[in-house]
């Protein structure tokens, strides 16, 4: 249930941000998950300057996908907060392709009609990251500090 939300959400890019990240703890079920989740959208927040999931679709439906958008430290940010949600991938495949559809997003999803291609190569390579990361040991810890390191770029 709260993967097809999650996945809902990043689709119609509707709804807020720290809302996705309550998804994305509950289908990560560790604590470390929830640190990720919450640091890894904070990060977003502050890397688009706003919550609305529409504000951060539309931002890079006109300017660009986040990870190429903005000076190296910004553009590593987006790189940094996909990695770490795809890293938070567990073993069940859906669930794992859940979280690599919103890393895509985060790291080059415009709002749907915008460069729908684009949208669907981010969430391919999303997937394909989340479901080969989701067999890699510590990798939740792994993730937190990726981040922690896109939350500091981020600011």
């Amino acid at each position: 249930m709260a993967a097809a939300a999650a996945v809902a959400l990043v689709l119609l890019s509707e709804g807020h941000l720290l809302v996705l990240g309550v998804f994305v703890a509950v289908i990560a079920a560790t604590p470390a998950g929830a640190a990720t989740a919450f640091l890894a959208t904070t990060a977003v927040l502050l890397r688009w300057g706003s919550p609305s999931l529409a504000a951060v679709g539309g931002g890079q439906a006109v300017l660009g996908p986040a990870l190429v958008v903005g000076d190296t430290v910004a553009a590593g940010s987006a790189v940094l907060a996909a990695l770490a949600i795809a890293l938070l991938a567990p073993r069940p495949v859906v669930l794992a392709l859940a979280l690599g559809v919103v890393a895509g997003a985060v790291a080059v999803g415009p709002e749907i009609p915008h460069d729908l291609g684009i949208r669907i190569v981010g969430a391919a390579a999303g997937a394909a990251v989340a479901v080969g990361a989701r067999w890699l040991p510590a990798r939740q810890p792994a993730a937190a500090a990726l981040a922690a390191l896109a939350l500091v770029a981020a600011a």
